[in-house]
């Protein structure tokens, strides 16, 4: 087991917050999308079509238009009063899932988005993370007693579970040939795991609680962001990893990936004794550094998506004092 410490490389940069809203000119994100009345858990971007799904702790799963950035349905398939953790488009974007408080996964078609299957693994703990891979035919829950339960979605039975984090399970993907698993979680743990046999194929300790894991398009490694501002790329199925890439300004990191793998969208919280704020940038990750500064999410971060082209950017979370809720869009260039 190789451990990380997080001081190795260190990124200083101002961060400008200003009031929160999507007036013009202001920094701030150029649209809103507004539907939820809680805060928004988890964003994922449709691969190929211009569709967004939102999840939220009142309850709805919101599909969204990026064409015009109209609400195509909201939808209610938890049980009453389930607060939704995650909500994740497959790799052919032809199913998506959600996760929730319930304990239970639900499949939808994102054709028609009705609902096709109810998976209950009878763990009474929240599902927290999701990840699904339409060509290996599985797809991988995280709970936050730290189980992850492999799905076989085409016979939407149970084909494992395996328990390889101390804590929830907060991250989870696949690699990018569907046939190892990758988790990360509030332990601190990087597990690179075979889906076949279940053997543990490298276990990484980080420097602390991991947010997010997102595969870089086209290799095999990862964009990993953990806390106290922690930001690295390693590859998740081998022990001789790198220092962080970054060491930002923040008590969390979320992220995103656009196709390409050089530029990423990442989501800063800085926690203070009243109020978190959540900063929305653009990272460089080939020269190490903030190309820009998108704007401000109140209340924090809870998730970042980008488009596979780098048009479209956006950012979800929520603010109990304003009552805000909106997912931010920004669009970063010409989209048609």
């Amino acid at each position: 087991m190789i451990k990380y410490q997080p001081h190795s490389i260190s990124v200083g940069l101002w961060l400008l917050f200003v009031t929160a809203g999507c007036e013009e000119g202001h920094n701030l994100a150029s649209r809103c999308l507004e539907e939820h009345s809680d805060v928004v858990t988890a964003l994922s971007l449709h691969p190929t079509e211009g569709t967004l799904v939102s999840s939220s702790w009142d309850g709805k799963v919101c599909l969204w238009n990026l064409r015009n950035s109209a609400l195509r349905v909201a939808l209610k398939g938890h049980k009453a009063e389930t607060y939704i953790n995650c909500a994740k488009f497959g790799v052919t974007g032809s199913l998506f899932a959600t996760g929730g408080d319930d304990g239970n996964v639900l499949l939808w078609s994102s054709m028609d988005a009705k609902q096709v299957a109810t998976l209950d693994a009878g763990i009474p703990w929240a599902v927290s993370c999701l990840a699904m891979h339409e060509g290996s035919g599985l797809l991988l829950a995280g709970y936050a007693n730290g189980t992850v339960v492999i799905w076989n979605i085409e016979t939407l039975a149970e084909q494992a579970r395996v328990s390889f984090h101390s804590d929830d399970v907060t991250a989870i993907t696949f690699s990018s040939d569907g046939t190892s698993g990758i988790s990360g979680g509030d332990d601190g743990c990087l597990v690179c795991w075979n889906l076949r046999s279940r053997d543990i194929i490298a276990r990484t300790e980080l420097a602390g609680p991991i947010t997010d894991i997102v595969l870089i398009p086209d290799v095999t490694t990862c964009l990993v962001t953990a806390y106290a501002g922690n930001v690295y790329i390693l590859d998740p199925s081998s022990t001789d990893g790198s220092p962080p890439l970054a060491k930002l300004d923040a008590t969390s990191v979320h992220c995103d990936v656009a196709k390409g793998g050089s530029m990423a969208l990442l989501g800063l919280n800085q926690s203070g004794l009243i109020h978190t704020k959540g900063t929305v940038l653009l990272f460089d990750l080939r020269n190490r550094s903030i190309l820009r500064t998108l704007g401000t999410v109140p209340g924090g971060v809870r998730d970042v998506a980008i488009s596979a082209d780098a048009s479209l950017a956006f950012a979800a979370g929520g603010d109990f004092v304003a009552g805000d809720y909106r997912v931010r869009e920004w669009v970063l260039k010409n989209h048609e």
